[in-house]
């Protein structure tokens, strides 16, 4: 039990922490950017600031030493804004100070993230909404000011900004993320769903009515405060869970539909426009979040009322009722997660990560034919306007040369345009035929490969606001086409009507009609120049701004699918180390129990092989030697066992004491000896100074020499040589114990230390026998007791010429 509380500590500590910082700063990092997209002032403060209200929730939910995570990701999301460096830590230390004092505020006062009481909602309105908000707003704008990024006369329309966004991040995402993150789960009635969905829906309904192109098709765009009533019926017959989720949908759709263009708010300036939408949002989020505070403090008080009046044993019985409730409703997902297999799991992470790529190929794909459609119409318009001023060109020369010729030209050139406003007016159709569109636009010059690019563009896209004003500038230019169209036909009828030439009076009246067309062919051409210009422009605006829309959702998306793939992964992870543990204990309890018998063997083999119980004849006395052999390699297993077991389990003691090294050493070698002669080997001493003490644990020491030597022995040949040196200074000792038997292959040497691994040439089946066994963790324990003793050990090896190993140890640990 000690071993699982300290394995869930150090995990806490060392894994849940750095995990924690890092999602969190992806999380703000994502949300700055596309807060910094939403129509900012000075380019830095916006109308709404998310991060503000996910920085508070995640330090008061999470930790306050979390802050790292908010100071680098404000630091980085400016810095690529175009923050010069001082003003990006200016910003990063307001808006990490914003958060901590908001938290501290909260923390001190009380605050209950559940917001079912009037005090809640004050205290978030107060100290986190207006009070620590103002300390950002200050420290970010006058770090700007003082990099000349804001003047003095923006000063204050910077700061009311960027005020008033942090304060809506406070208002809008932070209740959401508390109270979502509470452990509030109330259920609602059955009855209720219906009705929820319906006003929920309702609700929906109006705002995007209302902050979307249909608006324009009414004149009572202020029917978006409708809402407000069947606000308050949510508030009075659902929980605060409803009414925030409701906010931030009003919100977010609110804030779409007035940076596109529609609503009610869009009449005035930029900044009155930003000034109504943030004062609505403020307004709506106050209101209801009071409101339902104060309907839950009522319901709860009658609550307790009706409870007062019911017998103990009854309240018993239910208050055991709603336990059952919420212990069986709760987090039902992360239960689900937990019990399912680790196969299972990692399926759902490769499937997470399939759809994550997928979901990046699909984006891709959609950017690329969103991109190849601009292309082709920002490339359309050049065509078109080459044509236009082509056959303005023939019209002039037409004037001067009534050459038929020309005038054949002039309507040539104008059949592009004609055929792109062909193109135009059948996709405006509700069934349109696109043979026809195909037709139109190949007829206008495009080619034939972009004309499914065109399509769709302007079937998906036609209603966006950027499309919608190209869609207008193109309309308004076709019209100046037929104006041109008009002209032309005018010249070559007053060019083909029959006319006295001899005539003076007559010829001037023709050239002064044929001068006044001309002139007007010129206006035209003009107005063309600028709408053409106006075109391309307001496709690049577009282009843009779905490059970030694009952007924006790829990013959401891989960090949605990837924190849930990391989630997983760390429960996949606390589920293997919970069986490694179980495992280790598991062995270190069998080979605990095995120790018993093996030692009962050796001992009672012993008796015989001395003959203690009457003589044997030869081959009683071979199979005793095998047996006691055979229990020699068990009980060295069950050594190694346990001695994994318990390094693994932390239950590895460490008892120092005074230690004699050469003599530890020797008794090392002497229980060793037997092999060694059977092995006709030769081991040496040597020792830099006649009398080597280290204070150090003997047990480990001594499990560490055996093992070294041991391997020496084993992998040494028959009449080989094994050299232990003992060297010393007044802070180490180091051990070198050098042989010359198979040596280590050079491909295995970085994996000699790993748990269970034999080098390739250890098993060689022409080897001796002896050779071959092993169990793969004796120099994995080497390793370990190493660094536990505080030394360190390493080796050289040639193959079929002999290893060296260095045990460096310090004289006082």
């Amino acid at each position: 039990m000690n071993n699982k509380v300290k394995l869930k500590t150090y995990f806490l500590r060392y894994y849940s922490y750095p995990v924690k910082l890092i999602i969190l700063f992806i999380v703000y990092f994502v949300s700055a950017r596309f807060g910094l997209m939403i129509s900012p002032v000075s380019g830095f403060a916006t109308l709404v600031w998310p991060p503000t209200g996910i920085a508070l929730v995640a330090l008061f939910v999470f930790g306050i030493d979390l802050w790292p995570a908010i100071f680098v990701g404000a630091f980085l999301v400016n810095s690529i804004t175009g923050a010069p460096l001082i003003g990006a830590v200016g910003i990063g230390i307001g808006n990490t100070m914003e958060a901590v004092i908001g938290v501290c505020l909260l923390k001190h006062f009380g605050f209950q993230k559940e917001l079912e009481r009037l005090k809640d909602v004050l205290l978030l309105i107060i100290f986190a909404s207006l009070f620590s908000t103002a300390i950002s707003a200050t420290i970010g704008v006058t770090a700007l000011f003082f990099t000349h990024i804001v003047s003095l006369s923006s000063y204050l329309k910077t700061w009311t900004a960027w005020w008033i966004g942090d304060i809506l991040g406070d208002l809008i995402v932070a209740p959401f993320l508390f109270v979502w993150l509470s452990k509030s789960w109330k259920k609602i009635n059955i009855r209720r769903i219906w009705e929820l969905i319906a006003i929920s829906m309702l609700i929906i309904i109006i705002s995007i009515f209302v902050f979307s192109s249909f608006s324009k098709n009414i004149n009572y765009p202020s029917l978006i405060y409708l809402i407000f009533p069947l606000f308050i019926w949510i508030a009075i017959r659902f929980n605060p869970k409803v009414i925030v989720s409701l906010i931030l949908i009003v919100s977010v759709i609110a804030i779409l539909g007035t940076i596109s263009g529609f609503g009610l708010f869009v009449d005035g300036t930029t900044s009155q426009t930003l000034l109504q939408l943030q004062l609505f949002m403020g307004a709506l989020s106050l209101t209801m979040l009071v409101l339902a505070s104060v309907i839950a403090e009522r319901k709860k008080a009658e609550l307790l009322a009706r409870e007062s009046n019911v017998s103990l044993q009854n309240k018993s019985e239910k208050l055991k009722k709603e336990t059952f409730y919420k212990v069986s409703k709760k987090n039902i997902i992360m239960e689900w997660l937990r019990e399912l297999s680790v196969n299972k799991k990692l399926s759902i992470i490769i499937i997470l990560i399939i759809l994550t790529l997928l979901s990046g190929v699909v984006n891709f794909w959609f950017g690329m034919k969103m991109m190849s459609s601009i292309r082709s119409y920002v490339g359309g318009e050049g065509l078109w306007s080459k044509a236009q001023k082509e056959a303005t060109n023939s019209l002039v020369a037409y004037s001067i040369s009534f050459n038929e010729d020309d005038y054949n030209k002039f309507l040539t050139f104008l059949q592009v345009n004609m055929g792109d406003k062909q193109a135009r007016l059948e996709l405006n159709k509700k069934n349109p035929n696109f043979a026809i569109v195909s037709k139109g636009f190949i007829q206008g010059g495009n080619n034939p490969n972009d004309v499914d690019d065109l399509i769709f563009l302007y079937r998906w896209f036609r209603h966006l606001s950027y499309m919608d004003k190209a869609i207008q500038i193109w309309t308004k230019g076709d019209s100046q086409i037929e104006n041109l169209l008009d002209i032309g036909e005018k010249m070559h009828e007053i060019i083909v009507a029959p006319h006295d030439i001899n005539n003076p009076e007559e010829q001037r009246q023709r050239s002064l009609q044929t001068a006044s067309l001309i002139k007007e062919s010129g206006e035209i051409d003009s107005q063309l120049t600028i709408l053409e210009n106006s075109f391309s422009s307001t496709l690049g605006e577009g282009s843009r701004y779905i490059k970030n829309i694009l952007l924006f959702i790829t990013i959401i998306l891989s960090a949605l699918l990837g924190s849930f793939v990391l989630f997983i992964a760390m429960l996949i992870s606390r589920l293997i180390i919970q069986v490694d543990n179980a495992k280790t204990e598991f062995v270190y309890l069998s080979s605990h129990q095995l120790r018993t018998p093996a030692t009962a063997i050796k001992w009672y083999s012993n008796m015989l092989a001395n003959k203690k119980t009457g003589a044997l004849n030869e081959k009683q006395e071979k199979y005793i030697a095998e047996i006691y052999y055979g229990n020699e390699r068990m009980i060295k297993l069950i050594n190694n066992l346990l001695s994994t077991a318990r390094i693994e389990m932390g239950k590895l003691k460490i008892n120092k004491q005074l230690v004699d090294v050469r003599k530890l050493l020797e008794s090392v070698i002497q229980e060793q000896r037997m092999e060694i002669n059977r092995k006709n080997q030769k081991i040496n001493v040597n020792q830099s100074e006649e009398s080597l003490k280290m204070i150090t644990d003997p047990s480990l020491l001594s499990m560490i020499l055996q093992n070294i030597i041991s391997n020496s022995v084993k992998y040494t040949l028959k009449g080989g040589e094994i050299i232990c040196n003992i060297k010393s200074d007044n802070y180490k000792i180091l051990f070198e114990i050098f042989d010359n038997g198979i040596g280590i292959p050079q491909k295995d040497q970085g994996r000699v230390f790993e748990k269970l691994f034999r080098a390739a040439n250890s098993m060689d089946q022409n080897k001796e026998k002896s050779n071959r066994e092993g169990t793969g963790l004796g120099l994995y324990i080497v390793k370990e007791m190493t660094s536990i003793l505080g030394g360190k050990i390493w080796f050289k090896s040639e193959l079929n010429k002999g290893t060296t190993f260095y045990l460096e140890l310090p004289v006082r640990n």
